[in-house]
């Protein structure tokens, strides 16, 4: 009975352990929810001859993605340069549709992240939009559950 007993002892002190890398492995992944939200452009860009391009349509927006990036996403600065922006790669994509303009988006905690944004209309796309940035926190854990042994 004493050497079933102090099986037991042993194996209750490893099962603590073993949950206790668990928890950290768990805390190690955490994820935290951004909302990444924005304005669907109202217009085209200008063809040779305009100052202001023709109107948008929400309806004709044919997709829209999100990049993010630990680090700067680089663009062309301008809104309507030719040729368009080369899509990043080496980033994480995000896609959204007309008419939601905002998505809720899981990433990593712990870390700064850098959005950007470009649409399709009329089978073209436009140029990366103006750079987004924020620091996703780490929440703090909740109370840990107390395992008791007893012998």
């Amino acid at each position: 009975m004493n050497r079933f007993k102090s099986y037991m002892q042993d194996f209750g002190i490893a099962a603590v352990c073993a949950v206790l890398l668990a928890l950290v492995y768990v805390s190690d992944s955490h994820a935290a929810e951004v909302l990444v939200d924005w304005d669907w452009p109202a217009t085209y860009c200008p063809k040779p001859g305009q100052t202001v391009g023709d109107p948008l349509p929400l309806a004709d927006i044919q997709a829209a993605e999100i990049y993010i990036s630990e680090a700067t996403i680089p663009s062309s600065g301008q809104a309507c340069s030719d040729p368009a922006d080369v899509p990043p790669t080496g980033t994480i994509l995000a896609t959204a549709s007309a008419p939601t303009s905002e998505l809720a988006i899981d990433l990593p905690c712990g870390k700064q992240y850098f959005f950007r944004m470009r649409i399709q209309a009329a089978n073209l796309w436009s140029n990366l939009s103006n750079e987004g940035l924020t620091f996703v926190s780490c929440g703090r854990p909740e109370v840990p559950v107390l395992i008791q042994l007893t012998t």
